[in-house]
This record gives structure tokens, sequence and C-alpha cells, in this order.
């Protein structure tokens, strides 16, 4: 990671997640705002500050727009071997006749759901707010964004994402 402050005061980082776009706009804005804090001394209030955006994931509060993917498709759809998410959300598109081809960005969200995680892909539009899973967002998006920063400053992830008796990730996210 390459990190430095421009003179407005923003932050110009590469090597994380915030410069990759298939990752979600809150992840991005979580691991930024956490490494600010961090750079500022300000390690609990970066604690916190996680702890608030799993609550109101957890809780449905949090703007779709948020959490929007966005994936390249990268070869014409027939000869993807391995369907994911974005491939079948890019199907379903042809379907409804939008044309896709390499190249094309597209956009989805993780809703709730038991199967598959491509299954529960879904066209930003057909998503209604607090239809997202939030423990797919909090396992593979936000978690994966943070827990570097925090572990070069001590914090395990249970440090973070538990509360005051010890628990695995899982439990506090039930």
């Amino acid at each position: 990671m390459l990190y430095y402050v421009r003179e407005d005061g923003s932050l110009k980082i590469t090597g994380f997640e915030t410069v990759r776009r298939n990752w979600s706009e809150i992840s991005k804005e979580v691991q930024e705002n956490v490494l600010r804090l961090v750079l500022e001394k300000k390690n609990e209030e970066a604690v916190k500050y996680v702890r608030n955006i799993a609550s109101d994931l957890k809780s449905g509060k949090t703007d779709k727009k948020k959490l929007i993917i966005k994936t390249k498709i990268t070869r014409d759809l027939g000869s993807y071997s391995s369907i994911g998410p974005h491939v079948k959300v890019a199907q379903e598109m042809v379907e409804r006749g939008n044309p896709i081809s390499p190249g094309t960005i597209v956009e989805y969200i993780i809703v709730k759901g038991d199967n598959l995680v491509r299954d529960r892909a879904k066209i930003v539009e057909d998503v209604k707010e607090g239809e997202y899973d939030a423990e797919y967002y909090l396992n593979n998006q936000i978690i994966p964004a943070v827990s570097p920063i925090f572990a070069v400053i001590g914090y395990t992830e249970e440090d973070i994402f538990s509360s005051t008796k010890q628990k695995g990730l899982g439990d506090f996210f039930r």
C-alpha cells in the first residue's frame, strides 16, 4: 500500500481496495476513513466507526447505492467457463434486451438468501432498500478492507468485531 495526503487534505491511496472497481463504495469509504483515523492516531474512534457501519448494515439502514459492485465483462458471455455474479447479471441484462460485450461494466448488489452468491447477485434496479445481504458485505467487503489496517496497529478482527466477551466474527454478526 502506498498513500500520501494531498494539499487539500484528501488521501491518495494505491494498492488498497479504494482503487479496485469490483469493491463496493462502502468498502472503499470505510477503508479510507479508517486509514485516515488511524493516521490521525484516533484508533478507538476508528473501531467505533467500523462498529457503527456494521450496525447500520445489519439493520438495513445502508443506502443500496453504496453497495453496488462493478465488474468488467472481459470476453463474450458464452466463453466464460465459470459463471460469477457479474456474468449471471450480464446474462439477465441480455435477456432484457441490453447489449453486453467485452468491456461492459456490470453493476449488481448481493441480496439475502441461502443459495450461491452468483444466484443472489441482482441488477441494481431490481433491489429494494434493505434487501441486501449484510453478512456478505461485512464478511467479503468491509472486514477484508479494514483488517490489514487494524492489524498493523495491533488490533485483531475479534478486537474490532466482538463485544466485551470473546466471540468469533460469525458470532458478532448474528
